[in-house]
């Protein structure tokens, strides 16, 4: 028996960073994403700074988990109706290899890796505003 996906409104702000959005039914979906973030109190971009082997987190094995799904024969569905209806989605934001999926997906695999650097300059705290919050 095939299945038809009837939607009646999807709205998505953003899908980005190796994510995904998938309509239908997929055999396979996989997504790796590597991100270091740098915030500076005062916006400087130096030339080839930050490479991903300085960072341990993105040098490490990832650890795998596996699912046991449940025997088939153990579980039994009759669908009268062969239709997956939704009538309304609405989404902001997909992000740093996640997936949204309508419909089965038989394998998933999504990796997602973030080196967050917070940089303050020796300016801003010593700055009379940075005193007034005590902010040190």
């Amino acid at each position: 028996m095939t299945r038809s996906l009837k939607v009646d409104q999807i709205y998505i702000l953003d899908v980005s960073d190796s994510s995904s959005f998938i309509y239908g039914d997929t055999g396979n979906a996989f997504s790796r994403s590597r991100t270091i973030a740098i915030e500076r109190s005062i916006p400087i971009f130096r030339h080839a700074e930050g490479r991903f082997t300085d960072f341990s987190v993105f040098t490490r094995s990832v650890p795998i988990q596996t699912v046991q799904s449940p025997s088939i024969s153990a579980f039994l569905a009759h669908n009268e109706l062969s239709t997956i209806h939704i009538d309304s989605i609405h989404i902001n934001e997909v992000t740093s290899s996640s997936s949204i999926q309508i419909g089965e997906l038989h394998r998933g695999s999504m990796t997602s890796r973030m080196k967050y650097v917070k940089q303050e300059s020796d300016i801003v705290l010593g700055s009379s505003l940075a005193k007034s919050l005590k902010v040190y």
